[in-house]
């Protein structure tokens, strides 16, 4: 990739990011109590989990579309051997990051799909809704992921899905802020394909049908609808296990081993 073209890549990057704070969005719409608690107990609880699970502290881990690197800071500690890196391709959010961060995390300007590191130097990639931003997703998984990660490493990501009904309607219809034609959620079908051909070992989490519409309510009802939500998450993963997975809004995966 040249530079020049990776420098409009930053820059387009960087005005979509700025562009995409303005207007309405499905997170701002859904953001109260009732959302965090049913986020806590879905996705972002098994988010958590998962990388408290392989951050060890004598791990490499590095960090693809890391943004303000929010979640390295989570797991820099004094006692920290192991290295935490952030790759961001946007110049803004880079700069943003090194002024919140500390010397145990190095934060990088690099593209996730050109990574700029020797074959096999991480034990732990994660990708925190990033994926579904890259044009060549695939390439990135297939190609670059791979290469960078030990053989016995670990590849950690949780993005939004392509098929969910509630994820269809705010994108086309509740939300005004901008997009670009780059971010386009995964198809679950190319996802598990891509994956399982790349990994000896692949676990995948489905979150989300109509809960987070619970969520909603509770800007518009005298309670906090926070256990219903949190009681149709459990039957939706019941739904998901039985096959529904391909509707779910969003996903936690967990790749071990490259091939």
């Amino acid at each position: 990739m040249s530079s020049d073209h990776q420098d409009l890549k930053q820059e387009e990057i960087d005005r979509y990011r700025e562009r995409s704070r303005e207007g309405r969005s499905l997170t701002g719409m859904i953001d109260s109590d009732a959302w965090r608690a049913l986020r806590a107990a879905a996705q972002g609880g098994r988010f958590d989990q998962v990388c408290l699970d392989h951050f060890s502290t004598d791990v490499d881990v590095l960090s693809i579309g890391c943004g303000e690197a929010e979640t390295l800071r989570r797991y820099s500690h004094p006692n920290r051997s192991g290295e935490l890196v952030g790759v961001d391709i946007s110049t803004e959010e880079m700069l943003r990051g090194r002024q919140g961060s500390t010397e145990a995390v190095e934060l990088i300007t690099a593209d996730a799909e050109e990574l700029p590191f020797a074959d096999a130097t991480f034990d732990v990639i994660v990708a925190a809704t990033c994926l579904h931003h890259l044009p060549d997703w695939q390439h990135a998984i297939l190609r670059e992921v791979r290469r960078v990660l030990a053989s016995s490493g670990v590849f950690i990501f949780s993005d939004p899905l392509l098929y969910n009904p509630l994820s269809f309607a705010a994108r086309h219809v509740l939300e005004t802020r901008d997009r670009s034609d780059a971010e386009v959620p995964l198809n679950p079908f190319t996802l598990r394909r891509t994956l399982e051909s790349s990994f000896e070992t692949v676990h995948l989490d489905w979150f989300y049908l109509v809960s987070p519409a619970v969520a909603m309510m509770d800007k518009y009802v005298p309670f906090s609808p926070g256990r219903v939500a949190v009681g149709m998450h459990r039957v939706e993963q019941i739904l998901f296990e039985k096959g529904l997975y391909p509707l779910a809004g969003s996903v936690v995966g967990v790749a071990e081993s490259p091939r």
